[in-house]
């Protein structure tokens, strides 16, 4: 294992939770938002990682919530009174929508957190998780260099400068 297959391990795990979220907070009415959740892990070059996550694109405003002060599209809200079954009638949809816009307008949406939860309540253990495969990859190296290395090294009285030499360039490209 290597650590963008760490990263993608962590990344499956935080998706199945936060989805699991979804579920339980009833935030999932159509399963669109649920199915919409996905991650990705970025090689950025240098040893930097991003591992980032993501969904269709109210899942901004279902994680971060909305702040009060501007009316949210009615078409879509429409779509989420009629999809929860909370009117029936396209006049009972149209004035239920409307209270609902107008609630939304003058009072925001608060957030749900589920991703800062879960992240939170996790961060000690991804970040034991990822220093051990850091430290892994790196005793991996050293077992590289010491195996190809080490008896040239030897031969040359460099032993210790060459071994330096390859770990301090390898913990630059990082």
């Amino acid at each position: 294992m290597n650590i963008t297959e760490t990263l993608e391990g962590i990344g499956k795990e935080i998706v199945q939770n936060y989805t699991n979220s979804l579920k339980v907070g009833d935030k999932n009415v159509t399963n669109e938002l649920t199915n919409s959740i996905q991650y990705e892990v970025k090689d950025l070059g240098d040893g930097n990682y991003q591992l980032l996550f993501g969904g269709i694109g109210y899942w901004v405003v279902v994680e971060g919530g909305r702040k009060p002060g501007k009316w949210v599209p009615v078409q879509p809200l429409k779509e989420w009174v009629i999809n929860r079954g909370l009117a029936k009638g396209d006049s009972e949809i149209n004035s239920l929508t409307y209270l609902i816009n107008r609630k939304i307008k003058e009072e925001g949406i608060r957030p749900t957190n589920y991703l800062l939860n879960i992240l939170n309540e996790n961060v000690e253990r991804y970040a034991d998780i990822i220093a051990k495969q850091i430290g892994d990859d790196i005793l991996s190296f050293i077992d590289v260099i010491t195996e190809k290395e080490l008896k040239s090294a030897l031969t040359s009285r460099k032993q210790d400068l060459s071994i330096e030499y390859k770990v301090d360039k390898w913990l630059n490209s990082l």
